[in-house]
Protein backbone atom coordinates (compact mmCIF):
# COMPACT_ATOMS: atom_id res chain seq x y z
CA UNK A 1 0.00 0.00 0.00
CA UNK A 2 1.83 2.92 -1.17
CA UNK A 3 0.27 6.79 -0.21
CA UNK A 4 0.01 7.32 -4.05
CA UNK A 5 -2.49 4.21 -4.98
CA UNK A 6 -5.40 6.81 -5.18
CA UNK A 7 -3.38 8.79 -7.86
CA UNK A 8 -4.95 8.18 -11.40
CA UNK A 9 -2.24 8.19 -13.70
CA UNK A 10 -3.43 8.57 -16.82
CA UNK A 11 -5.61 11.73 -15.70
CA UNK A 12 -2.47 12.94 -14.61
CA UNK A 13 -0.89 12.34 -17.98
CA UNK A 14 -3.47 14.03 -19.63
CA UNK A 15 -4.12 16.91 -17.22
CA UNK A 16 -0.68 17.93 -17.30
CA UNK A 17 -0.48 17.47 -21.14
CA UNK A 18 -3.55 19.83 -21.69
CA UNK A 19 -2.07 21.91 -18.46
CA UNK A 20 0.99 22.33 -20.68
CA UNK A 21 -0.73 22.73 -23.94
CA UNK A 22 -2.67 25.61 -22.54
CA UNK A 23 0.40 26.78 -21.06
CA UNK A 24 2.34 27.16 -24.03
CA UNK A 25 -0.32 29.27 -25.62
CA UNK A 26 -0.28 31.77 -22.50
CA UNK A 27 3.13 31.83 -22.49
CA UNK A 28 2.90 32.66 -26.52
CA UNK A 29 0.53 35.82 -25.87
CA UNK A 30 2.39 37.40 -23.01
CA UNK A 31 5.97 36.53 -24.04
CA UNK A 32 6.66 34.27 -20.39
CA UNK A 33 6.92 31.18 -22.41
CA UNK A 34 8.80 28.95 -19.94
CA UNK A 35 6.61 30.42 -17.01
CA UNK A 36 3.09 28.95 -19.33
CA UNK A 37 4.62 25.84 -19.65
CA UNK A 38 5.85 25.50 -15.91
CA UNK A 39 2.42 27.26 -14.94
CA UNK A 40 0.17 24.85 -17.39
CA UNK A 41 2.35 21.91 -16.00
CA UNK A 42 1.54 22.59 -12.01
CA UNK A 43 -1.70 23.24 -12.75
CA UNK A 44 -2.74 20.14 -14.68
CA UNK A 45 -1.23 18.36 -12.00
CA UNK A 46 -3.02 19.79 -9.21
CA UNK A 47 -6.44 19.52 -11.08
CA UNK A 48 -5.15 15.38 -11.54
CA UNK A 49 -3.97 14.81 -7.66
CA UNK A 50 -7.53 17.15 -6.21
CA UNK A 51 -9.80 14.88 -8.76
CA UNK A 52 -7.96 11.39 -8.03
CA UNK A 53 -8.32 12.11 -4.40
CA UNK A 54 -11.96 13.43 -4.42
CA UNK A 55 -13.19 10.13 -6.76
Amino acid sequence: MSALDFVRWPLVAKSVAAGTGLGSIYGVATGEFVFGLVLGAMMGFGFAIGRSYSS
